[in-house]
């Protein structure tokens, strides 16, 4: 048969966690406080970086250091500031980007439309709080989302959740949807959202 080669794509993460410490690509927060400090992110040559609880002046730093090198960055958050779901999330998502399984619908492309959208990328782990967030803030607001149902999901309860998640978006929004088989959550999503006015 045929020989499809796959694009590689370097995932990162940066988090002030110590959960990641064997995953080559993960970053400790900490050690991205200065602009020399951000030459890890070149080093480690990454085509995205997921980033978690970074402070006002990471952020100004990792952007620079990332549209140096042209890597997309996506600064991920949770309404209550939750760094367990935050990181299911991260850590799925790069998954599922690592993993090339089927279906593989979902890429670097996604997460930077979403990113570059959005005001805040929102985390959610459990259908419940995804769908508490959805229907409790406006749907103008919610300007895309990225949703991975665990690999344990019928076709018909995701086919279910998606017409949900789109009834509670914005009707232009930017949205994918796909499965991942190793997921450690219930599910992942990643929700852009436009700050109120």
């Amino acid at each position: 048969m045929f020989d499809i080669e796959q694009d590689v794509v370097r995932v990162g993460i940066a988090a002030a966690t110590n959960r990641a410490q064997q995953m080559d690509t993960f970053i400790p927060l900490e050690s991205l406080s200065t602009s020399t400090s951000c030459s890890i992110i070149s080093d480690r040559r990454l085509d995205l970086l997921l980033v978690s609880g970074a402070t006002p002046q990471q952020v100004e730093l990792i952007i620079s250091a990332c549209d140096a090198i042209g890597c997309v960055v996506a600064f991920v958050g949770h309404p209550s500031n939750d760094e367990t779901v935050i990181w299911n999330v991260i850590e799925n998502v790069k998954g599922k980007l690592d993993a090339h399984e089927m279906p593989n619908n979902i890429d670097i492309a996604d997460i930077r439309s979403l990113a570059e959208e959005a005001d805040y990328l929102l985390a959610f782990d459990d259908e419940a709080s995804l769908f508490q967030f959805l229907e409790t803030t406006p749907a103008e607001r919610h300007l895309g989302g990225i949703y991975l149902a665990s690999g344990r999901v019928t076709l018909n309860a995701f086919a279910e959740m998606n017409e949900r998640i789109e009834a509670l978006i914005s009707p232009y929004a930017y949205f994918v949807s796909s499965f991942y088989s190793a997921s450690t959550s219930e599910c992942s999503a990643l929700i852009g959202v436009r700050a109120s006015a």
